[in-house]
């Protein structure tokens, strides 16, 4: 086992509890009023918590199974909302500082690349994204897919890594197309970050929300 920043992510003795010292609520499995009922199969946190502890990170940053927690459980919304996307400002219900360090703990977010601990980290942000227990977990992911999209490698020649990238994103996409209408049209707010996603497997022919 190999302790990382004093805490060993594969021992059952440790407490993920500490991972959130600073924060002020504690992550529970529960459902939100944020819920779209009939729409998600709300996941287990305990169980995604698990899957991520099965998995040996020793060789990469401790912030990377921090960060995928933090995702699991995001509940408050940035202050303000306002995100810059393109010549727009557009109000999207997530939090830019969660969605933020998942990106900086895979790559690096302002030079638009990812390493390639993201093939172990790309399920866990798509299964936040399909069934997250609160709307700002996904709506996070759901940003954080279509970043990924258009990133590239942090190496060039890291084109199976590419390909895993966009290939695993697309096929969610199409896959489960309707869930992701759903999503937006739910919450209006929803809508920009929808319409990115869909953009990536619709192009100009994307339907109407």
């Amino acid at each position: 086992m190999v302790e990382q920043s004093g805490y060993n992510f594969l021992s059952d003795e440790f407490s993920f509890s500490k991972l959130f010292q600073t924060e002020t609520r504690v992550c529970e499995n529960k459902l939100s009023a944020y819920n779209i009922e009939g729409v998600v199969q709300h996941m287990d946190i305990n169980k995604y918590i698990a899957e991520i502890r099965s998995i040996d990170w020793h060789s990469y940053t401790n912030e990377v199974p921090k960060a995928l927690i933090s995702l699991a459980c995001a509940e408050q919304e940035s202050k303000g909302g306002i995100y810059q996307q393109g010549n727009s400002d557009v109000d999207l219900l997530l939090n830019a500082k969660i969605a933020n360090d998942m990106l900086s703990s895979i790559g690096n977010n302002h030079a638009g690349c990812y390493f390639p601990i993201v093939r172990d980290a790309l399920p866990f942000i798509i299964q936040v994204s399909l069934f997250g227990n609160h709307l700002v977990a996904r709506n996070c992911a759901i940003n954080i897919l279509v970043d990924l999209y258009y990133f590239a490698p942090s190496c060039k020649t890291e084109l199976d890594i590419r390909n895993y990238v966009k290939e695993t994103i697309k096929k969610t996409i199409e896959e489960n197309e309707e869930n992701f209408v759903k999503f937006a049209e739910n919450d209006k707010r929803n809508k920009p970050l929808i319409k990115n996603l869909l953009l990536i497997t619709q192009g100009n022919r994307i339907r109407n929300l």
